[in-house]
């Protein structure tokens, strides 16, 4: 936590300065961060770390056991480009054997299942995933 000193403090009750200058500070800081990752070396780093922890996660027989589901999994984008889920659950919750990872598009949702792009289901739950 930043540690304003008083008369920084006591200026921000008179003025607005204080707290643009402090928006200023944090907006520096996240961008600053955030170009560690733009396309550089570091970017490079992060990815093959997260590709190797999901291969490892996914395990070696993972084409044998659930065809497709790295395709699914996969993202089509670069690591930072959305939010990422930190947790060591997800993975294996795919590989669930009552667990089916649909990707399709949602043509419509009825009162008997959803009708997709490819096909129509009759899940027992739907989580409508946005990706923020």
């Amino acid at each position: 936590m930043l540690e304003f000193p008083q008369w920084f403090l006591a200026l921000s009750q008179y003025t607005l300065i204080p707290s643009y200058l402090y928006r200023l500070y944090q907006f520096g800081l996240q961008e600053s961060l955030f170009m560690m990752f733009y396309k550089g070396k570091m970017n490079d780093v992060l990815e093959k770390m997260l590709r190797k922890c999901m291969m490892e996660q996914l395990g070696e027989d993972h084409e044998q056991k659930h065809p497709g589901l790295y395709e699914k999994l996969n993202p089509k984008y670069e690591a930072g480009c959305k939010r990422m889920l930190i947790t060591n659950d997800w993975i294996p919750a795919m590989k669930q054997e009552n667990v089916e990872l649909v990707t399709d598009g949602i043509k419509e949702l009825t009162k008997d299942g959803i009708v997709s792009t490819k096909d129509t289901f009759k899940p027992d739950v739907l989580i409508y995933g946005t990706g923020f």
